[in-house]
């Protein structure tokens, strides 16, 4: 099986796109079978990795990539039998050129994406192709993780199966204990379109109201030197605590001992932090937004309007100890063993 993807799992700048991708292929290994990531290179990578048994093959950039790709499936054709194109932004266009089974895997529709990420006109241009160039797989086997996602795809006349991510972490037992304080975390990449500054702004404002209280920021991104001056400006920097990356045990000890996640991205193919913060004992209070209304909706979390102002309201008037089990069992149904079963049927359904 080759998987086209535009990062992998080892990628600084990848994301919940990646971990999906990677859950799924390797316990493909694990059954037996033979998987290739084509993807991108990124600073002092590898060429070609072995990962979890699934080989890596890196070659070219951000963009660069999908020619790279087309290269590479043109030079192996007929070494595989199914070929997974992973859609985040922009498609690989296997449709045009790969010979064998084939199955197309969405795990948002990029949008609102574009005028964070790219600049104009640039943006607009990709804005208003998006739904034209997607045309191209209307008539191939497609699986998305959400009923955002799904939705976006049936307005382009796309008739989709959904399999929801799982998550890495064990969900506790018990509630956890919380820091003395009130305590708020972000653990989102600190890129454009997570809108962290949104988090930070929402702080201040509870900050005003409850002074003693406090906001960890893990991960990094090309946004950190930004967000760090505005908390500068804000004056709340003995307030709020930049950890960049830290170990998954450090994160999940960090996220239960906090109050509240707060979540204000642009868009979201689901939002596996969300189901994360439940599963370690911690609500989510995140925007109205594709994607992550889906997961914060099915574990128990609130969603308010696109306004840091009413994030700092819903936080102030909420008592996180009135939903902290029930978040937890909720987060119990989304494991990755179940969703590989259901993604596996996805592909037995192509390739039967």
């Amino acid at each position: 099986m080759l998987v086209f993807n535009w990062r992998d799992v080892k990628n600084p700048a990848g994301g919940g796109a990646e971990v999906y991708i990677h859950e799924i292929m390797r316990r493909m290994v694990r059954d037996g079978h033979k998987v290739t990531l084509f993807t991108a290179g990124f600073d002092d990578c590898k060429d070609r990795e072995v990962v979890d048994g699934v080989e890596i093959i890196r070659r070219g950039g951000r963009y660069s990539v999908y020619w790279e790709a087309y290269r590479f499936y043109k030079g192996s054709e007929g070494s595989f039998d199914l070929v997974i194109d992973s859609i985040n932004t922009i498609p690989f266009f296997t449709p045009f050129y790969v010979k064998e089974k084939r199955v197309t895997f969405f795990y948002q529709l990029a949008k609102e994406f574009w005028f964070k990420s790219v600049m104009f006109p640039f943006s607009l241009l990709g804005y208003l192709l998006e739904p034209l160039y997607l045309g191209v797989y209307r008539k191939e086997k497609v699986v998305t993780i959400s009923e955002s996602s799904a939705s976006d795809l049936k307005g382009l006349g796309f008739d989709v199966p959904i399999v929801y991510p799982g998550i890495k972490c064990k969900p506790v037992a018990k509630a956890p204990a919380k820091e003395k304080d009130l305590t708020m975390i972000s653990f989102s990449r600190l890129v454009k379109p997570k809108r962290v500054d949104h988090v930070i702004r929402a702080f201040r404002l509870v900050n005003d109201e409850i002074p003693d209280s406090k906001l960890w920021i893990l991960s990094d991104g090309p946004e950190r030197k930004r967000l760090e001056k505005l908390v500068r400006r804000l004056g709340l920097k003995d307030k709020v605590k930049f950890f960049g990356y830290v170990s998954e045990k450090k994160k999940y000890e960090l996220i239960r001992r906090a109050h509240f996640h707060l979540f204000c991205s642009v868009r979201e193919g689901w939002g596996i932090v969300v189901v994360e913060a439940a599963a370690n004992g911690t609500v989510t209070v995140c925007y109205d937004v594709a994607g992550a209304r889906d997961s914060c909706c099915k574990v128990g979390g609130f969603l308010v309007e696109q306004d840091y102002r009413k994030l700092a309201e819903t936080v102030l008037r909420l008592d996180y100890k009135s939903f902290d089990s029930r978040i937890i069992e909720k987060a119990k149904e989304f494991d990755w063993e179940k969703s590989y079963r259901e993604f596996r049927r996805v592909l037995n359904a192509t390739v039967s």
